[in-house]
């Protein structure tokens, strides 16, 4: 079983991508080598995600990250790095530095699509959080 130590319920969505804007590249650009790469998000809360992304040498803890996740733009700082199965990734642990009405609303509704996928209750109203730093 996954412990939850989030502020925030974490869930594990079906094939959910993010572009992942690593340095030298930028959201939103679709040709050549600014193109952001795509991160598989292995789990997701209110208040952070871990995702599976092709390794980077200048992404370390502390790392600010600039992602878009269904089209809404926020930024996310590294809290940790693990190897993945997958040769040439790894899974980067990150928390949201602001988060917006409209991706806070995104994110409850992946937990509310998650818990009826997985058979679990789902809670009329899903808790938001909002980061404070």
């Amino acid at each position: 079983m996954m412990t939850n130590r989030r502020l925030g319920e974490r869930v594990v969505p079906d094939d959910l991508e993010i572009e992942w804007a690593v340095p030298g590249t930028k959201l939103g650009t679709t040709k050549g080598r600014k193109q952001p790469p795509m991160a598989l998000v292995s789990d997701i809360s209110i208040s952070g995600l871990q995702v599976v992304a092709p390794d980077h040498d200048k992404v370390q803890i502390g790392t600010l990250v600039p992602i878009s996740l269904g089209g809404l733009e926020t930024t996310v700082r590294v809290r940790w790095i693990r190897p993945a199965l997958a040769e040439g990734k790894s899974a980067y642990g990150a928390v949201f530095l602001q988060i917006s009405r409209e991706l806070e609303e995104l994110i409850n509704q992946i937990v509310v699509q998650c818990r009826f996928r997985d058979g679990l209750p789902v809670r009329e109203e899903p808790q938001g959080y909002r980061t404070i730093w």
